[in-house]
């Protein structure tokens, strides 16, 4: 048997794939908004942190610091 496709029918499948889309596009923003709040939130215990003491700088120690993507000396 041959389906006909009224007009009707064809707005209802693009009506629904335009809903898909738009629940695809909210998980998908849901997702990173999480991604980026536990990015940001990390608790400072888990960074790379080290106090410099006047002493460590006076004897050119190079103490590492976590910062953002990457690391860079206190020093400089």
């Amino acid at each position: 048997m041959v389906r006909i496709y009224t007009e009707h029918n064809v707005y209802f499948i693009a009506y629904k794939l335009f809903l898909l889309c738009q629940l695809i596009t909210y998980y998908l923003l849901l997702i990173t908004y999480y991604l980026l709040l536990i990015t940001y939130y990390i608790p400072p215990s888990l960074a790379l942190i080290e106090m410099v003491t006047p002493q460590q700088e006076l004897e050119g120690e190079r103490v590492w610091a976590w910062e953002g993507a990457g690391a860079r000396s206190m020093n400089e």
